[in-house]
């Protein structure tokens, strides 16, 4: 009997795994990134051109839902400015600019249509932790505007977004797609490493990409 259970189990599993679908691709996506500040002392100056670039992971337990991962270097950063005043009274805004570097490996659920002609349609919606490898940061007083260098030390080391994207694949060739869709990282964590400031990097992006 304990033979038969385990038998059974063994096809069972087996079948599991081969009704899953392995996917890989590559995308590349420009996009808009910006800092939002709860801070008093801190205001948003405007976004940036930001980008992101890496390696697509599907594991799709059927043809309709699945996970979604992958393996990401995404450049972001932004604006903030610090309203005060001159050493003469007068009122005056002090400029910060950071450019951010981060390895994303988000975790997603993916959903998708099945194929109307030649396109499937989908959408996911997940999280993404990611790991700060480079933070450099610059300044603007009085017009002048200083050099860009090292601020890592003032930047936590990681920091989580809710990913939330929609997009279409159209399928060209056996299991080859063209990926064209549209992606929000919304940060609810605090990247700056000070208990004084606070700022969450946002990063809405255009995905581009092949699926195989």
């Amino acid at each position: 009997m304990k033979k038969v259970c385990l038998l059974a189990a063994t096809l069972a599993l087996g079948t599991s795994l081969h009704a899953q679908k392995a996917s890989l691709g590559f995308k590349a996506s420009p996009g808009l990134a910006w800092i939002k500040s709860d801070s008093k002392e801190l205001e948003s100056d405007g976004s940036k051109i930001g980008f992101a670039y890496g390696v697509i992971f599907d594991l799709m337990f059927t043809e309709n839902y699945g996970l979604g991962s992958g393996l990401f270097i995404q450049h972001q950063g932004g604006k903030l400015k610090i309203p005060g005043v001159d050493s003469t009274g007068a009122p005056a805004i002090a400029g910060l600019n950071y450019r951010l570097q981060y390895l994303n490996i988000p975790v997603t659920l993916k959903l998708r249509t099945n194929e109307i002609g030649y396109f499937r349609y989908y959408g996911q919606f997940g999280l993404t932790p990611g790991i700060n490898l480079s933070a450099k940061g610059s300044t603007k007083i009085s017009g002048n505007t200083s050099d860009f260098e090292d601020v890592k030390d003032d930047v936590k080391s990681f920091q989580t977004a809710l990913v939330v994207g929609a997009g279409a694949m159209y399928n060209f060739a056996g299991n080859t797609s063209l990926l064209v869709g549209l992606e929000w990282n919304n940060s609810f964590s605090d990247i700056f490493d000070d208990s004084e400031a606070n700022g969450k990097n946002n990063f809405l992006l255009l995905n581009v990409g092949v699926i195989f």
